[in-house]
């Protein structure tokens, strides 16, 4: 039952993304003009906005004698 249900919620999230792209495809056609140039510094300012954001939730659980890495701090901003 678990795993029908699984399935069912996947189904469910990809037919919610199709149906986003395409009521925004005009929006995202912008990106792919963008230059291999452009690309890489939003790439590079995402994971740098990602890691401070990282390293202030390490900061905010300190009080609680909760002593994360970095990295998984990463991670979990990313999932």
């Amino acid at each position: 039952m678990v795993r029908w249900l699984k399935n069912i919620l996947a189904l469910v999230i990809v037919v919610f993304l199709f149906w986003y792209l395409a009521k925004h495809w005009d929006q995202l056609k912008v990106l792919m003009k963008l230059s291999p140039t452009e690309l890489t510094v939003m790439y590079i300012l995402t994971a740098l906005i990602a890691f401070i954001s990282a390293k202030a939730v390490q900061y905010l659980v300190i009080p609680l004698n909760i002593k994360p890495p970095v990295w998984e701090m990463f991670n979990l901003q990313n999932a």
